[in-house]
């Protein structure tokens, strides 16, 4: 740390985070009712950079008092584990039930010494520097990352006067305030431009997006009603030509037409629920116009590798509308055929994520070979006269989407089945009406897209204003110095002093409550 140490103002020292607060402490000594009701924390109850706190939980102190991380009124606790440490999880807890709290064993707890602002130390562990730092020295596995006590005790912080780290908070409650507010209007513009995505949706699929454009050609479309005929009629004769090449293969002929019987026309859809569509248009059932495949039936798990052909999943969801192959897992070629999941990928095919994440689309890259998740659905359409970007976009809207809600199964992870998807109802609508809603729905999502990512780089832009404010905090540019302030050495010095009192007290009494009578005592015999 040494190098990185910087020249503080007047009246500022360096000092270690251990030497200005107890670190994961015990409770104060006190006799605690095993009745007696305890707020409790786990690691959901705080909330990620706000510092807020869900105090609802209560649970009684025999229910808590082993196993679980204890503190009390104006400690901070700090998560440990990734990713909550780099998420901000940091929070002062106050009003506590009675007082007293516990809460996850993956919080480190921090009990500032007399003559420290706690929430001085709060605002230096929101600090991104601090946050690197500490990223750089977790120990642990994979995935179990934590940051360990002794190198948080051992930090080196800024120490001001205590007058100063109060009027420095102020300053920085005043400016996060401001910056607050700004964030918190941009943040609701963003869900707006997200609920009118859907909006945008759910004109396109009821057929209000081009209302008009419909009435100026009426007559000149083909209704969807003779699509939908001829969907089904390429449907059958696809099957039947796929029965045709396994008996050929098999090295049978059919003596007549009876092996037509066995074909299984799609099941409807069920429309009851579902608004009324425009002249032209019908709903018809995913599965009577498009191909919905399971890629692993079986839903066995394939045998991963370091080096191999990339497992798609929805953790390969990159946005805005892509697939990040450098992450996730890799699995050896003969999983591929192992679990039969190699299909003839086309242009325009595209997966649902049906199992965990509900809803999710991807169109899905031609260009490699890869293996797909059993929590994915493939969807491939049967028709030129079905527009598959058009088709991504209905599935995407709320009106397919609250059906997908709706069947939902397991109490567990969420899964939607199969059967589910295959009849999800789709409003058909004439090919070039298609085209024209496809056209209509691009243009209004480029403008959205647009405005998002303006807010974003906004938000962006205020997230790093506020590491600047934190920056200017902490070199003590942000307030004046006032020379009447007493020396933070001098701070420093009374609570070393305090320690070692508390250090001397404690020794006393642990020797005394080692003497239960002075039997004990070894005398010398006279």
């Amino acid at each position: 740390m040494g190098e990185e140490l910087y020249e503080l103002p007047n009246g500022w020292v360096w000092a270690t985070v251990g030497e200005i607060s107890k670190i994961n402490p015990r409770l104060p000594e006190l006799n605690y009712s095993d009745d007696l009701e305890v707020s409790f924390l786990p690691m959901k109850s705080v909330e990620a950079k706000t510092g807020r706190l869900d105090l609802s939980e209560i649970k009684q102190y025999c229910q808590v008092k082993k196993g679980y991380t204890p503190f009390i009124d104006g400690d901070i606790i700090l998560a440990k584990i990734t990713p909550c440490f780099e998420n901000g999880k940091v929070a002062i807890v106050q009003n506590l039930k009675n007082g007293i709290g516990f809460g996850s064993t993956e919080f480190h707890v921090f009990r500032l010494e007399l003559g420290i602002y706690n929430k001085y130390l709060l605002f230096y562990f929101c600090n991104q520097n601090f946050i690197k730092d500490a990223q750089s020295n977790m120990a642990g596995t994979a995935g179990q990352l934590r940051v360990p006590a002794d190198y948080i005790r051992n930090t080196v912080i800024p120490f001001p006067p205590l007058p100063e780290q109060y009027r420095i908070v102020a300053k920085v409650e005043e400016l996060f305030t401001q910056l607050d507010a700004g964030v918190g209007l941009l943040k609701k513009v963003k869900a707006k431009l997200k609920r009118y995505r859907q909006a945008v949706l759910k004109a396109a699929v009821e057929g209000n997006l081009t209302a008009y454009w419909r009435t100026a050609h009426q007559g000149e479309l083909e209704p969807a009603s003779v699509l939908l005929d001829r969907i089904l009629k390429q449907r059958r004769e696809k099957w039947e030509a796929e029965q045709l090449a396994k008996m050929k293969a098999q090295g049978k002929t059919p003596k007549d037409d009876s092996w037509k019987l066995k074909y299984k026309e799609p099941v409807a859809p069920d429309t009851s629920d579902l608004p009324d569509l425009p002249d032209g248009w019908c709903w018809a059932s995913l599965q009577m116009i498009a191909d919905v495949i399971d890629p692993n039936p079986s839903h066995r798990m394939p045998k991963y590798v370091e080096a191999g052909i990339p497992f798609i999943s929805t953790e390969n969801f990159s946005p805005p509308d892509s697939f990040d192959f450098s992450i996730g897992k890799k699995v050896l070629q003969e999983t591929l055929y192992q679990q039969r999941r190699i299909l003839k990928i086309e242009e325009g095919d595209f997966v649902l994520s049906r199992i965990g994440t509900i809803g999710k689309t991807r169109f899905l890259p031609i260009s490699q070979d890869y293996c797909i998740s059993h929590a994915l659905v493939v969807i491939k359409t049967l028709d030129n006269s079905i527009n598959k970007r058009f088709l991504r976009y209905v599935i995407s809207s709320n009106t397919v989407l609250n059906q997908a809600k709706k069947g939902v199964q397991s109490v567990g992870v969420p899964d939607l089945g199969m059967a589910k998807i295959r009849c999800f109802a789709i409003p058909l609508i004439p090919f070039d009406e298609q085209n024209k809603i496809l056209e209509e729905i691009e243009d209004a999502f480029s403008i959205i897209d647009q405005l998002e990512k303006t807010i974003d780089t906004n938000l962006k832009r205020a997230e790093r204003l506020r590491q600047s404010i934190l920056k200017q905090a902490f070199e003590g540019q942000l307030v004046p110095q006032d020379p009447k302030d007493e020396p933070a050495e001098k701070l420093l010095e009374r609570i070393q002093a305090e320690k070692a009192k508390q250090v001397t007290t404690k020794t006393k009494k642990k020797t005394k409550s080692q003497i239960k009578s002075p039997t004990q005592l070894a005398l010398p015999l006279e």
